[in-house]
């Protein structure tokens, strides 16, 4: 029973918000899934500097349904090997198991 009257209760340590904050984030955006990612960017250039860079690797039409043909051309030979290896599975999973 001593020793119980000689331990000293801990004390509670309350935590309250006081609006501070560590680390400025107005300035990150959440990614953007269909086009380039939006965060890094600096809101704050010069317009002029971001319409000619706009400009000169802007992809005309042709070049940006080459690319998208050869995208589909890269991926979907991946896609019906998966495709097929999955049907292949399954099939033997029916075999052995009916």
């Amino acid at each position: 029973m001593t020793k119980q009257k000689n331990k000293k209760k801990k004390v509670k340590v309350i935590y309250v918000d006081d609006g501070r904050t560590i680390y400025d984030m107005s300035e990150v955006t959440r990614p953007n899934p269909f086009g380039s990612p939006s965060f890094g960017k600096d809101k704050h250039k010069d317009k002029n500097k971001d319409k000619k860079k706009a400009q000169s690797t802007a992809m005309s039409k042709k070049e940006k349904w080459a690319a998208i043909k050869a995208a589909y051309a890269t991926y979907l030979p991946i896609l019906g090997i998966i495709i097929v290896g999955f049907f292949l599975a399954m099939g033997l999973f029916f075999l052995l198991f009916r």
